[in-house]
């Protein structure tokens, strides 16, 4: 494949390599990034080959390039890439997770660096829509998607995206599981890669209780952390593209039964709170915390009782039981 040199003043944006589907060929070209320029990899016409994605991997090569006027095309390609792994009997479970947790991570990396842009939120409904679908009864895609090896490394930023694709799609298969409906799936989706936004307005204090128990947190720390959902909702309650039901879910991600949550300190939640809260609950203690699942599992049995409904507790339980022994 002949690398063609591309000179600066063009602009470009990332896309994961996870979710480049051989056999579809591109409607954009794809390029490579050198230390101080661009280069072309794969033109127009042409698709990516299975070795070549291969050999991008062993060089741990996750994120290649298009130009941004090439953005709509690309999302275009993820419709096909989508349909093709929907319509394949063979494709197979890590196949279809690297390709749903990309977009999710696309999604991510955007929801983080650019939250009140419509762009973002038109990604993340796409990522939403994307793992409603793939996830849809496979607990093989979920448990590859949440045993992927890369999430929890980098800095905080990294993790932190890396909870949000984590919750989102652990939320949208346990809400499957409650029997909740498509709309309701696909707003938790949205919702839960939108749920910690409000971590870039918080302190420097209070962004570090991400990343510890807030039990043992000091007055003015926490005071500053519990103001995270009510920053993150503050960035999108003016944008007319944000769907209320959404911003609701954002804004009580912490909320728990009986007023032990907040920041409103709700008595009850429906359903839909619930899943959210609880799917947030679990995965900030795994991937942010890095506590071990049957532990966070028992604990929640324990110490969150009163804090969620009995009946959903017991089902998540059971949930998660059977997600790490199938």
């Amino acid at each position: 494949m002949k690398l063609k040199k591309v000179n600066f003043i063009m602009n470009f944006v990332p896309v994961r390599l996870t979710t480049l589907k051989s056999q579809i060929p591109f409607t954009f070209d794809v390029y490579v990034k050198l230390p101080h320029k661009y280069l072309l990899y794969v033109r127009n016409g042409d698709d990516i080959e299975n070795e070549s994605k291969k050999r991008l991997r062993k060089k741990k090569v996750k994120k290649l390039y298009i130009e941004d006027k090439d953005e709509q095309a690309y999302q275009q390609y993820l419709d096909q890439c989508l349909d093709s792994y929907l319509d394949d009997p063979n494709a197979s479970s890590e196949d279809k997770a690297n390709f749903g947790a990309g977009v999710a991570e696309s999604a991510s990396d955007d929801v983080f660096e650019k939250p009140q842009s419509e762009q973002s939120y038109k990604k993340a409904k796409r990522a939403s829509s994307s793992l409603v679908k793939m996830l849809s009864s496979n607990d093989e895609v979920l448990k590859t998607i949440l045993s992927r090896v890369e999430q929890g490394q980098g800095n905080e930023l990294d993790k932190l995206k890396a909870h949000a694709v984590n919750s989102s799609s652990l939320a949208i298969r346990f809400g499957e599981y409650m029997g909740l409906g498509v709309s309701e799936l696909e707003d938790l989706g949205v919702a839960a890669l939108y749920h910690d936004i409000g971590y870039k307005e918080l302190s420097e204090a209070g962004q570090s209780l991400f990343f510890k128990d807030i039990k043992d947190a000091d007055v003015a720390s926490l005071s500053s952390y519990k103001e995270h959902p009510k920053k993150a909702v503050e960035l999108l309650q003016d944008k007319p593209f944000a769907a209320e039901n959404v911003l609701d879910l954002i804004l009580t991600h912490e909320e728990k039964l009986q007023g032990a949550g907040f920041p409103q300190k709700l008595q009850k939640l429906s359903l839909v709170q619930e899943v959210h809260s609880l799917c947030c609950h679990y995965d900030r203690k795994i991937t942010l915390l890095g506590e071990d699942s049957n532990s966070v599992v028992e604990n929640i049995m324990v110490d969150q009782l009163g804090a969620y409904s009995l009946e959903v507790m017991k089902k998540f339980k059971k949930f998660i039981t059977a997600l790490k022994t199938d």
